[in-house]
C-alpha cells in the first residue's frame, strides 16, 4: 500500500513535471486531466500492491484510449510514464519500489497492447467496451446498464427509422474523466460536483469521435431536451436518435437500485417518460416507447 500522503505528493509532483515535459501535447491539457490520471495511477498501484490488478488493467487502457483520441504517439505517453516512475522513486523506499516496478512493468504491457490496439477502429471499439463495463460497474450497477441501453435504444430505434449505431453501449464512457469520488459518491451530488459530471457528454464526444462522426454526436447530445433545459449544449431540438438514448437511459436508471436509490417499477419508469414528454423527451420518442413497452419488459427489468 501507499500511505496518503505519499500518494497527493506523488501526484502532485508527477502533474507538474508532466506539463513541462517539451515537445509533447501534455502542456495543452488541462491539469486537471492529467491530475486524475495519475491519482488513478497511483490508487490502482497501490491496490495492485495489495494483490488487486484489476484497476491497473483498467487505468492502463483509460490511458491508451484518452491520449490515443487525442493523437499523442506512444513514445510521448512513455515520457510521461518515465517521469512518473522517476517521481515515485524519490516518495516510497527501495524494498517498496521493488514492488511498484513489478506492477508498472505488467501495466506498461497492458498499456502498449492497448495502444496498438487502439490505432484500429475495431481495437479501440474492444477497449471501449471494456471500459464501459468497468465503468457501469463502478457506479454500483450490476454490469448490465450500459448493454440494456443498448437493447432498449436499438428497439426504440428500429420502430421509428433511426440508426443509434453503438450509442446506447457508449453514451456514458466520457465519465472516464470524471473523478472517482464523484462517480462512486453515495448520494446527490452538490452543485460543484454536478458541474463536473454534466461535461461527461464532451468527453464522450471527444473519445468516439475517431471511430464515427454520427456516434460522437448522439454520445454529445444523449442529455438535450426539447425545452432548452439539457446540458452540455443547452439545444432545443436534440436529434432524435440522441433523444431515443436518453430515453433508454432514463427507463433503466428509474428502476436500477443504487446505494443512494431504490429502483421504481417498471409501470413507475414508464410514468416517468410520459411525464416528460415535450420537456424532457420528444413526442415520437414518447410514443414509441408506449407502442414497444410491452415488448421490452425483459430489458426494463429491476436489478
Amino acid at each position: 500500500m501507499i500511505e496518503a500522503g505519499t500518494r497527493i505528493q506523488i501526484v502532485q509532483h508527477t502533474t507538474a513535471r508532466v506539463r513541462e515535459l517539451a515537445g509533447t501535447p501534455y502542456a495543452l491539457r488541462a491539469v486537471s486531466e492529467i491530475e486524475l490520471s495519475v491519482t488513478r495511477l497511483v490508487e490502482a498501484l497501490s491496490d495492485a500492491l495489495g494483490g488487486q490488478w484489476d484497476g491497473l488493467k483498467m487505468v492502463a487502457r483509460q490511458i491508451a484510449v484518452l491520449r490515443a483520441s487525442q493523437g499523442f504517439r506512444f513514445s510521448e505517453v512513455m515520457r510521461a510514464y518515465n517521469v512518473f516512475r522517476d517521481t515515485t522513486k524519490q516518495y516510497v523506499s527501495p524494498e517498496q519500489m521493488a514492488g511498484i516496478d513489478d506492477a508498472l512493468t505488467s501495466m506498461l504491457v497492458v498499456l502498449s497492447q492497448a495502444f496498438e490496439e487502439a490505432q484500429t477502429k475495431a481495437g479501440y471499439m474492444r477497449i471501449l467496451d471494456a471500459l464501459a463495463m468497468a465503468l457501469d460497474a463502478k457506479e454500483h450497477y450490476t454490469g448490465s446498464h450500459c448493454g440494456s441501453v443498448q437493447s432498449i435504444a436499438e428497439r426504440l430505434a428500429g420502430w421509428l427509422g433511426v440508426e443509434i449505431d453503438q450509442a446506447g453501449r457508449f453514451h456514458d464512457i466520457g465519465k472516464i474523466y470524471v473523478p472517482d469520488q464523484i462517480l462512486t459518491k453515495p448520494g446527490p451530488l452538490d452543485p460543484a460536483e454536478r458541474v463536473l459530471m454534466r461535461q461527461h457528454p464532451y468527453y464522450s464526444f471527444k473519445i468516439l469521435s475517431p471511430v464515427s462522426d454520427q456516434l460522437a454526436s448522439i454520445t454529445l447530445r444523449h442529455h438535450e431536451r426539447p425545452d432548452g433545459k439539457g446540458y452540455p449544449l443547452g439545444e432545443i431540438a436534440p436529434p432524435l436518435e440522441a433523444n431515443v438514448v436518453a430515453a433508454a437511459d432514463t427507463l433503466h436508471a428509474v428502476i436500477s437500485h443504487r446505494c443512494y436509490q431504490q429502483g421504481r417499477s417498471q409501470e413507475e419508469a414508464l410514468q416517468v417518460i410520459r411525464a416528460a414528454r415535450g420537456t424532457q423527451f420528444l413526442p415520437a420518442t414518447v410514443e414509441a416507447v408506449e407502442k414497444l413497452f410491452p415488448q421490452m419488459l425483459e430489458e426494463v427489468a429491476p436489478v
